[in-house]
């Protein structure tokens, strides 16, 4: 932040594992981003550094292209900035939210927050789902053989947070049992056209990002 004050930067993007640190430095923080407790994407306007988060347009429009999602069953995987920016997203939307992961307890609380229900993984996979949202590292480069999902997915649609690599192991095993698959670049590219806009004033050129992201996954 030393820095970025003395370059003539309008702004920029923030990824694991600043979301939540970034805040302490910023003089405004947007409603929702306060609420979701991360931001990515902070910009300079009028001398102050100003915060947001645009995770949750990278999560309701790939999936809204799918899934009407007014009473929908999400079931979200993780509860850390980007599950917690995608449950208050989808609850916002009329979703009815399941949240599940290797720690209860943490489950449990991001639950609590979105009046959601906190499951085990076990129990997960004894429902089934509209969709599942992946929003852990798990399977991430440089480990993508990991996958929480080893057998069955409990979801028509799943939607996986990772886009490094592109086609994770969980994306394989969905389209391999038949699921619908939402990759984590989409998510990627909503989230930064809505930076862009945020940034420059203007509607973001999608078919031009789409083609630029399609040359690096």
């Amino acid at each position: 932040m030393a820095l970025a004050a003395n370059l003539p930067v309008a702004g920029f993007s923030v990824t694991l594992p600043h979301k939540q640190r970034i805040m302490r430095y910023l003089d405004v923080i947007e409603p929702t981003a306060k609420r979701i407790g991360a931001v990515n994407t902070v910009w300079r306007k009028a001398g102050k550094w100003r915060g947001a988060n645009t995770d949750t347009e990278g999560v309701i429009k790939p999936l809204t292209r799918h899934l009407r999602l007014p009473h929908a069953s999400i079931l979200i995987v993780g509860y850390g900035g980007a599950a917690r920016a995608a449950a208050l997203a989808l609850a916002n939307a009329g979703a009815e939210i399941t949240i599940t992961g290797r720690n209860m307890i943490n489950a449990r609380s991001l639950a609590q927050a979105v009046r959601a229900e906190a499951v085990t993984i076990k129990q997960a996979l004894t429902g089934r789902f509209d969709a599942l949202l992946h929003a852990t590292p798990v399977g991430m480069s440089p480990r993508p053989n990991e996958c929480l999902f080893n057998d069955v997915i409990p979801a028509d649609i799943v939607f996986d947070m990772v886009y490094n690599p592109h086609e994770t192991l969980l994306l394989t095993r969905a389209k391999e049992q038949g699921c619908t698959t939402i990759h984590g670049s989409d998510m990627l590219l909503e989230q930064a056209a809505c930076q862009f806009e945020i940034w420059t004033g203007e509607s973001a050129p999608r078919a031009a990002m789409r083609a630029a992201l399609q040359k690096n996954v």
